[in-house]
């Protein structure tokens, strides 16, 4: 979406704040919270919530076997995140070729959350001009250590 900063934040500035609406948001409107998704999220997203750092792969495969995504990411920890250059998302622009079913693969290298290091789910994907994709890593809230999360906003994606 954007690689230039918006009004003069970087998107790391973008992302703190939207975690920080996330919290408001849980109580009262979630207008802001998708805004600041809108700007910041791209098709694919992987957050990394755990405690330290987490490295591995991405591997997205379409309906016709064809791989739209395969990429190796490097995070910081939830907590380092905004002290270090590197952050704790990474993002993928312009994965969804079409309409329909893709599976979605991530594999960590040298670390187990929840004694889990990989994990694969088909995410259904049905207007893939507006929908993302979060895995997310141990985040709170969420059903599994590794989630996938699909929706066409950031309050759906988290089901606020």
């Amino acid at each position: 979406m954007f690689d230039q900063p918006i009004s003069g934040l970087s998107r790391r500035d973008v992302l703190a704040g939207a975690t920080t609406a996330a919290v408001t948001a849980v109580a009262g409107c979630s207008t802001v919270l998708d805004w600041i998704g809108e700007q910041a999220l791209e098709a694919v997203n992987v957050l990394n919530g755990t405690d330290g750092p987490v490295s591995g792969r991405l591997e997205i495969v379409g309906a016709d076997g064809a791989v739209v995504l395969d990429e190796q990411f490097d995070l910081v920890s939830s907590d380092a995140a905004g002290e270090e250059e590197q952050g704790n998302m990474e993002f993928y622009p312009d994965v969804w070729t079409e309409e329909g079913e893709y599976e979605a693969t991530i594999e960590l290298d040298d670390t187990e959350i929840d004694g889990h290091s990989s994990a694969t789910e088909t995410v259904s994907i049905t207007n893939p001009d507006e929908e993302m994709l979060l895995v997310a890593l141990d985040a709170d809230d969420l059903d599994s250590s590794i989630a996938f999360r699909t929706g066409e906003s950031f309050s759906e994606i988290l089901d606020l």
